[in-house]
């Protein structure tokens, strides 16, 4: 699923305004409660504190960590977010559906989620994203088949 920046949060000026690049690099764990993660992030302006700053970006994001500032300028950060069903949060899935984040990325205005789930948990994304006013595209949807003995076996 893709949107644009500016239109996939409630106030995007506040939360992506200076963002340039942002992309998980690998998700650590995902429950019912919270989700920890690494993420690459690319501000378009310098900040002074990039974990209290990503804390704004996402106010659910409680642990904010930097592992890495690369020479290029981007940071390399630990990150664990409190999954809401906030009805401010634009992204507030209830996670008792089952529905896993599989990845994000912002890029060139551009906001895109990955999800893993069935179709019916899909279904129930795409009509929470609608009855936000949400505006999107479907980038690919892909039917995946694990081994009976995966954990992603529904």
């Amino acid at each position: 699923m893709e949107f644009n920046r500016d239109e996939s949060y409630e106030d995007s000026t506040t939360q992506l305004e200076n963002v340039k690049t942002l992309e998980q690099l690998q998700l650590l764990r995902q429950d019912q409660k919270e989700i920890a993660m690494i993420c690459r992030v690319e501000f378009e302006e310098a900040v002074s504190n990039v974990e209290e700053y990503v804390k704004v970006i996402n106010d659910n994001a409680f642990e904010v960590k930097l592992l890495e500032q690369e020479k290029t300028g981007a940071y390399i950060i630990f990150v664990k977010i409190r999954l809401t069903k906030s009805p401010s949060s634009s992204f507030s899935f209830d996670r008792s559906e089952g529905t896993y984040f599989v990845s994000r990325e912002v890029r060139e205005g551009k906001v895109r989620l990955t999800f893993l789930g069935s179709s019916f948990q899909i279904r129930k994304i795409l009509e929470d994203v609608q009855r936000r006013g949400r505006r999107y595209r479907i980038v690919s949807v892909t039917d995946v088949k694990f081994s009976l003995d995966s954990p992603l076996t529904f």
